[in-house]
């Protein structure tokens, strides 16, 4: 390669045509800066004196005015940015004042010179200042639009006043972005931080960042200090998420445990014993398998929230303030559950791999005095389709399981995915439901008989049964049928066998008390309390949650059932599976989509 040759492929090396980049869409918005760019634009667009010098602090933002190409209509001006940090400055002088270079005076295409930090040139860092005059007086000569960028620093004003061309170039101030214009700088920048983290990001993660840090780290200019605060919290949250979460470390512990009074009981020849604790560490070890995978996956948490929470904790860890005495102002109330802080209630979402939804339901019956429930059918398919939805359902469809005729022989089916079940098992039923003159509580079959419900439909206990014996860690029964309270009240009696499925992580959701009738109004495509269900589920609810929690699906039944003149539903649960998320919220992302 001949040495002019190399000249050019390395001048061309140190060039960035900021057009195809904008086209490209890899330049982000420039934002709050109208003035600015109408001064730039302005400046640009003149015939003579087309040159721009900008002033302004280390970090206040004034490099984004050398990336201005989208502002440009239709891209029809090349800008290039050049990087000067080892910039050979004489050879792009003397590549300047080639042919090629005059010539644009003649072309439609005028490219723009854009020197971000114009003071770290080669000839200011080598001694070589003639080089660099030689540069500044040809733009200046052949009235090139250029914008460079420098500090307000005294030596280097100094050494800038040395350069006779610099006389020539007009200057403008660029100074710190306001707080209001800070925000919507920030958050043009979420994009890019939620790819790199692999989080998503609130809107309210923006405006507390912009009033943290505002108030409380100085020795910086907006919106620079803001973005990275908000960069610092989206580390924070990952590595957070990163850690061996608490519930993996627990069954480990529950393992160990199990194992030592394994060999103690062996010891002492209470065989018995030593078998509950092998089925006991069989359930333990399958569980500690299907969290650990879904940790590694990233499926136990979902997509990580970076919100206020997070940007309040990483100003915390910046400044050594406690978290509680910061204080901002904040746009909007902000979300109790976020993705990082001891948040007991956080919400978390069923593991797809390892969880499974029965949805039972049986709407035809053979005596004539049974009503059939043609809504029993339709409750089935669009409870599935909510649950197992591409966007926002939290269940493998394949693990949405719908039986459609309840009878002795679809137990087995129901106890063998209860059983194949580690996190999350949900139970759904549809139909009738009876009250025995023994007052236990049945469920109706294709073969009830109104006259004989004891002996030809299938007791609940037989459900509960199958839930109680699967491994899951969350165990959730939903019953639209009458009376279905009773199943509330035999969890409530300690000395009956509702207190056998009183046991940890169970939540049970009825549509009526133990003595009032479910509504199936005729003609509706729904029972009432399932197609209010199935419209929470759908629609979302506007409280600014990522998820549905179980624990807020009562409330807004009640309330919306109430209204319409239908039963109240029950409610009764153990622990904190309440905040088992049932499926993501699609309040808004739907409309958003549209």
């Amino acid at each position: 390669m001949s040495d002019e040759a190399s000249e050019d492929a390395s001048s061309d090396e140190q060039v960035i045509d900021l057009t195809l980049a904008a086209r490209e869409g890899k330049l982000e918005r420039v934002v709050g800066r109208d003035p600015e760019l109408d001064r730039i634009l302005r400046t640009l667009s003149r015939r003579r004196r087309r040159q721009l010098l900008l002033v302004g602090e280390s970090e206040v933002g004034k490099g984004v005015f050398c990336r201005v190409a989208e502002t440009v209509e239709g891209g029809k001006i090349a800008l290039l940015d050049e990087l000067f940090g080892d910039l050979d400055v004489e050879n792009l002088a003397v590549k300047a004042m080639r042919h090629e270079y005059v010539s644009w005076q003649d072309e439609q295409e005028i490219p723009i010179i854009c020197i971000d930090r114009v003071e770290a040139l080669s000839g200011f860092v080598r001694g070589r200042e003639s080089d660099v005059d030689l540069l500044l007086w040809f733009m200046t000569w052949m009235n090139l639009p250029v914008v460079m960028t420098t500090r307000p620093d005294d030596a280097l004003a100094r050494t800038l006043a040395d350069f006779p061309a610099i006389e020539r170039i007009d200057r403008m101030t660029v100074v710190e972005l306001p707080a209001a214009e800070s925000v919507e700088a920030a958050r043009t920048a979420i994009a890019p931080l939620e790819h790199h983290h692999g989080v998503s990001i609130a809107d309210e993660a923006a405006h507390a960042a912009v009033a943290l840090a505002d108030r409380y780290l100085t020795d910086r200019p907006l919106p620079a200090k803001a973005l990275d605060l908000v960069d610092d919290a989206c580390a924070l949250v990952a590595l957070h998420l990163a850690r061996k979460p608490q519930e993996l470390a627990d069954l480990e512990s529950e393992i160990a445990q199990a194992q030592q009074a394994l060999a103690d009981a062996v010891a002492a020849e209470q065989f018995e014993e030593a078998s509950l604790l092998r089925r006991r560490m069989t359930t333990l070890e399958l569980r500690q398998v299907t969290v650990a995978d879904a940790w590694r996956t990233g499926e136990l948490h979902g997509r990580a929230v970076v919100d206020a929470r997070a940007v309040l904790a990483a100003t915390a860890d910046l400044t050594g303030i406690p978290a509680d005495e910061l204080e901002y102002e904040a746009a909007a109330p902000t979300r109790t559950g976020g993705a990082y802080g001891p948040a007991p209630t956080e919400p978390r979402l069923p593991i797809r791999a390892a969880s499974t939804a029965l949805l039972i339901a049986n709407g035809r019956y053979h005596d004539p005095f049974i009503e059939d429930i043609p809504a029993a059918g339709n409750n089935l398919e669009d409870l599935h389709a909510c649950l197992a939805h591409p966007a926002h359902g939290t269940f493998a469809s394949d693990r949405v399981i719908p039986i459609d005729t309840l009878d002795y022989a679809e137990l087995a089916t129901i106890a063998d995915a209860a059983r194949d079940t580690a996190d999350t098992l949900l139970v759904y039923y549809s139909g009738h439901g009876f009250v025995a003159d023994d007052g236990r509580f049945y469920l109706g079959m294709r073969g009830t008989s109104h006259d004989k419900w004891k002996h030809t439909g299938m007791p609940y206990d037989q459900l509960r049964s199958a839930v109680i014996d699967s491994p899951a860690a969350n165990k959730l029964i939903v019953l639209d049928c009458c009376y279905s309270g009773q199943a509330i009240d035999m969890l409530a009696d300690p000395t009956g066998l509702g207190g056998q499925l009183d046991v940890e992580g169970t939540y049970v959701l009825t549509a009526s008390s133990a003595t009032r009738l479910a509504h199936a109004p005729e003609g509706h495509r729904n029972s009432a309390f399932t197609a209010e269900l199935i419209t929470i589920l759908a629609e979302g609810l506007d409280n600014g949650s990522e998820v549905i929690r179980v624990a807020e699906l009562y409330p807004r039944l009640r309330s919306s059932l109430a209204a319409k003149g239908f039963s109240d539903p029950q409610q009764r649960g153990t622990n904190n599976i309440g905040q088992l998320a049932i499926v993501k919220n699609p309040f808004g992302k739907d409309r958003e989509d549209a």
